[in-house]
């Protein structure tokens, strides 16, 4: 039972988590229960976005294309899909749903034949996202889980300007407020 957390902030990304993990679980297992909650977790987003909740759009929008892009033969809805998804993480400020936006793109263009050669621009993308908000960690597993994307670059900085100094030899973040403070 969520009913504590339902008054929560928490009780939101939660609902999106458990969204994420039951698509997921779907790939794999192929069960319906799991294809069922992941529509009940999205749907519930969904109404709270009808009744005011802007912060969520993002999160909607990344799970219609992940639901989508199981049964959908139009790659290019997908697409809009995740590029929406990203457009409006971006726009409100949410960098690690941008960047996890990015990422689930950068993997669905990659098992795509007709998206395939964006695959290494939304991986980019990604990894700048998750440098900009402060993951090095998880930036620097990209880089060493998709070599042939990131090995002809010279420097994992961010392609952009970020909010962020990043270090490149040990993927350290340190934000200009520290920095001054």
């Amino acid at each position: 039972d969520m009913g504590c957390f339902k008054g929560t902030m928490f009780f939101n990304a939660r609902l999106f988590f458990f969204a994420l993990i039951e698509i997921h679980n779907f790939r794999i297992t192929k069960k319906r229960k799991c294809n069922k909650n992941a529509t009940k977790y999205r749907d519930m987003l969904r109404k709270y976005v009808a009744g005011g909740a802007i912060n969520l759009v993002h999160k909607v929008q990344l799970l219609d294309a992940e639901i989508m892009k199981r049964t959908s033969q139009n790659s290019d809805k997908v697409l809009q899909k995740y590029k929406a998804a990203i457009v409006s993480a971006t726009r409100s400020g949410f960098l690690q749903d941008a960047a996890l936006s990015n990422y689930l793109c950068a993997q669905y263009c990659q098992t795509n034949s007709k998206l395939e050669s964006y695959h290494e621009m939304y991986m980019v993308k990604s990894r700048d996202q998750f440098l900009s908000w402060g993951a090095s960690e998880v930036a620097k597993s990209l880089c060493e889980r998709y070599p042939n994307v990131f090995s002809k670059m010279k420097s994992l900085r961010p392609r952009r300007s970020s909010s962020s100094v990043h270090s490149i030899g040990q993927f350290s973040s340190t934000s200009k407020f520290q920095e001054r403070h």
